[in-house]
């Protein structure tokens, strides 16, 4: 009997696996779940799927309380809330709602961290076996900043296509050797467009991948045409299940819309039959069908919306770029964050770095001529570019950098014939939370240091900041950005914004009211109808017309000097918010 016969199943190590760090997490981070809320899209996502258990129809994403009264309608998708709500009705008969509620909560991001750590443990199974698909698992049990984005609490949308990413790239690595992998490609990719193009990039890497594999390989037409043809069903069904009839007809640059959906559909028909057609075809003919198709979605494409030829915010009013977008921490380049932040930024670039120098020496194995490889290493490369443009995607950085360096732990155990355990043991040496440690030690060793900024008191992240606001007769909020979806969640209050770039006038029209004068925010505040104004901290609203005005309204209030026609609000001591009334 083999060794691989008498070793437990590898399902069992993954589900081990999974369930430590679920565990672990849960421990941790449960009881701030639901009560803290350090990314503003968490409460957003949860006030639309409050709405969406209380009844809200399946199009109906329109939260009339922000910018009232035209609303917002924002462009996240239904199926999210859908599975946050099926966790919640699955504990409903059991429980009491708020009970349900934290039980979803919790539950939807770490189940989310299962498929995850299968598809970085399956693109290391494809390129070196079993033994690589198993130090992979350790790396990933050991990648605490991997998992910023499963933590109980964290429902937004990013953990969802970070594992939607991972899954793709990993069924596309293997399609050459499996039909249910190539269909799930494709069909994963189209459940990816339905949640979000945030993955785009990766998504597109597996379309490629499989799409150079036929071209290299005539003997890959039925893997590229099973990929196709559900890429393009999958779409299809995509777009008629989350996008509301009335609105088939409108683009959009950071959605699924019909200027995405036509382009992938005709591209995917296209592709599955030149693949149909592939073992008659020379390797120029397949060249040129694959050309074709590529050619005709990117026609279809810039020909319904050419603006979103510059990216998903290219429909984006410019004031929002220069007031809000731009100031975006998560957005900046990873060298703006080297300059500010050295020691974290050192944290941050360690492992994927290490993954890059592992893919540069396993080009000296066999690995070279694997086109899995290429896959997992066109992925890590492309998640490393990626960050050092916009270090908000530091998470696929880590996350597609785990299968390289295991494949490098696996190649180097084998030319020294080391034993499993060894090196399982050895893999702990190279986890991301060693060598961000490391990097971090050596970073400090010369000489760098940050200057954490000066306190400005609370940061109104907690659910109990909010409830003195709450109690308060209901009416319209002109507030901090970041506080919108806070006070949407936990107040019965109508707020002006929040931080999300399709609420372009209400963004506008509230920086221009905190920036003004007191004098000449006056008339503004007046005629918007609104009834509080919260700030949370002394800092100054983003922008340059903040650093022109330093004298403005926001300033003088968060210095407690208001003006005769704003009343502070007593507040409860230790409450993070400053809360003025507007005088009748």
């Amino acid at each position: 009997m083999s060794s691989a016969r008498k070793s437990p199943p590898f399902a069992l190590f993954l589900l081990l696996a999974w369930a430590a760090v679920a565990t672990w997490l849960v421990f941790r981070h449960a009881a701030t779940a639901g009560n803290v809320f350090p990314d503003p899209d968490d409460a957003m996502r949860l006030a639309q799927v409050r709405a969406f258990i209380g009844g809200r129809g399946w199009f109906d994403l329109l939260e009339p309380r922000l910018s009232p009264p035209e609303g917002y309608l924002t462009h996240w998708s239904r199926l999210i809330d859908v599975g946050l709500a099926g966790l919640f009705w699955l504990a409903r008969p059991f429980a009491s709602a708020a009970a349900a509620e934290k039980f979803m909560l919790c539950a939807w991001p770490v189940l989310w961290l299962l498929p995850a750590m299968g598809a970085v443990a399956a693109i290391a199974w494809r390129c070196g076996g079993r033994a690589a698909a198993q130090i992979a698992l350790v790396l990933a049990v050991f990648a605490p900043g991997a998992f910023q984005h499963f933590l109980p609490g964290q429902i937004d949308h990013h953990n969802v296509q970070i594992a939607l990413a991972l899954l793709a790239v990993a069924a596309a690595a293997w399609s050459d050797r499996s039909a249910f992998a190539a269909c799930a490609a494709g069909a994963l990719s189209a459940l990816a467009f339905a949640v979000g193009l945030e993955n785009l990039p990766w998504i597109a890497l597996a379309g490629v991948a499989v799409a150079a594999r036929f071209v290299a390989d005539a003997r890959a037409a039925r893997a590229l045409c099973r990929y196709a043809l559900a890429l393009a069903g999958g779409t299809a069904v995509a777009f008629l299940g989350t996008v509301a009839p009335a609105r088939w007809l409108v683009a959009a640059c950071d959605a699924l819309a019909f200027n995405l959906a036509l382009p992938v559909i005709a591209g995917g028909a296209i592709l599955a039959i030149v693949a149909a057609a592939g073992p008659r075809l020379s390797r120029r003919g397949r060249i040129a069908g694959v050309g074709v198709a590529a050619v005709l979605a990117l026609a279809l494409y810039a020909g319904a919306e050419p603006r979103c030829l510059q990216g998903p915010y290219a429909l984006v009013d410019p004031a929002v770029q220069r007031i809000w977008l731009s100031h975006v921490e998560e957005m900046a380049p990873l060298a703006a964050v080297l300059r500010t932040w050295p020691l974290t930024g050192a944290s941050i670039a360690a492992f994927p770095l290490l993954a890059l120098a592992a893919i540069l020496a396993l080009l000296r194995t066999p690995l070279r001529r694997d086109s899995g490889f290429w896959i997992a290493a066109g992925a890590a490369w492309l998640a490393a570019l990626l960050t050092l443009a916009m270090v908000k995607t530091y998470s696929y950085a880590l996350w597609f950098a785990i299968p390289p360096v295991a494949l490098g732990v696996a190649a180097w155990s084998a030319r020294r014939k080391l034993p499993l355990s060894w090196q399982l043991g050895g893999a702990l040496a190279v986890t991301p939370a060693a060598v961000s440690a490391f990097a971090l030690v050596l970073a400090q060793a010369t000489g760098l240091k940050e200057d954490p900024p000066a306190a400005t008191g609370k940061n109104c992240q907690a659910a109990a900041d909010y409830a003195a606001l709450a109690a308060l007769p209901p009416g319209l909020v002109l507030a901090d950005i970041d506080l919108g979806p806070m006070v949407l969640l936990k107040t019965p209050h109508a707020v002006l914004a929040a931080p999300y770039h399709r609420l372009a006038g209400g963004i506008v029209r509230a920086h221009g009211m905190l920036t003004a004068a007191p004098d000449a925010a006056r008339p503004a505040i007046a005629q918007a109808g609104i009834g509080y104004i919260v700030l949370c901290g002394n800092g100054r609203p983003a922008g340059p017309d903040a650093a022109a005005r330093p004298d403005n309204l926001r300033s003088r209030l968060a210095a407690g000097e208001a003006p005769d026609w704003l009343a502070r609000v007593p507040l409860p001591e230790g409450t993070g918010l400053m809360v003025y009334r507007a005088r009748s």
